[in-house]
């Protein structure tokens, strides 16, 4: 049911083209900066400054996509980097990517370590079988990992475990710039998960807010009643039908922009930084002005 996954399996044919975004996400490894994530050479490679940084993932499902292309990529550049997976599904057959992980697991046997966790098949060890909660996170961490030495943490799967792990890291001590997370949903299925550009109906006698935004070098304003309480990038959406988002749920990070000016509250954010929210980027999808107007880069 599908929109786009739907429309790619029963339209696409060989010859179409389509015009697709760069990345827009975070998730990557700052202990290894490359031309596409450091382009201005700005960022120190911490790799070259500890060849021997250890990294450990937890993935789930789907989040092992991600994980992969990361942990290929480290134990590729650096000949003394380690690399553990802590890896989630609910049956050995459910395992994305089974081969390759083998494969990495033959090239790397002293570097790069695997732990399959399976939900609903039972496996020799106990900390290896069931869901991971709490307790069985915080057995793994005393029992098979450890968290004191470990340069980078990445966490991708649903909100619960990557809470869960958030959490558990931070009680332990590890500092919140070494965990990296990206979320399939936030949890709240009761939030709507699009963002269709509503309509809003502006009347001449009801107070507004202006919100100005900039994209692709093009500057446009619209009107947002304060009794619709709308999103910035639903007031936006309104004026220009490609604004960027994908969740619009405070995950992805799609549709984040700098405001410029003026203020905003944020309901949800799963995607932004701690220094970009203080460097003044904001969620557009959860952002509602709160200020007479208000004037947000998607350029920046």
């Amino acid at each position: 049911g599908g929109v786009f996954s739907t429309w790619a399996n029963e339209e696409l044919a060989a010859g179409d083209v389509i015009e697709v975004m760069n990345p827009q996400g975070a998730f990557t490894a700052k202990v290894r900066t490359t031309a596409m994530n450091d382009p201005q050479g700005i960022v120190n490679d911490q790799l070259e400054a500890n060849p021997r940084a250890r990294l450990v993932a937890f993935a789930a499902g789907s989040g092992i996509t991600p994980v992969m292309a990361i942990a290929t990529t480290t134990l590729a550049s650096s000949p003394d980097a380690t690399f553990e997976l802590v890896y989630s599904n609910r049956s050995t057959v459910d395992v994305m990517f089974a081969e390759e992980i083998g494969d990495l697991k033959d090239r790397y046997p002293d570097r790069f370590t695997v732990h399959h966790i399976l939900s609903r098949e039972n496996r020799t060890s106990p900390l290896h079988t069931g869901r991971i909660d709490d307790e069985k996170l915080s057995l793994m961490l005393d029992r098979m990992l450890g968290a004191g030495d470990v340069e980078e943490w990445f966490l991708c799967g649903p909100f619960d475990l990557v809470q869960t792990a958030r959490d558990e890291l931070k009680d332990r001590g590890v500092p919140e710039e070494r965990v990296r997370f990206e979320l399939f949903t936030t949890g709240k299925p009761t939030t709507p998960a699009g963002q269709q550009g509503r309509d809003i109906e502006v009347r001449a006698d009801e107070p507004t807010f202006d919100i100005n935004f900039t994209l692709d070098g093009s500057s446009a304003t619209v009107e947002s009643p304060r009794s619709a309480r709308e999103t910035v990038l639903n007031a936006a959406l309104r004026k220009r039908p490609d604004v960027p988002f994908a969740c619009a749920g405070g995950v992805c990070g799609t549709c984040r922009a700098k405001l410029v000016s003026g203020s905003c509250d944020m309901d949800e954010n799963f995607a932004l930084e701690p220094d970009e929210v203080e460097a003044g980027y904001i969620l557009t999808c959860q952002s509602r002005p709160t200020s007479d107007a208000v004037e947000v880069d998607f350029d920046a």
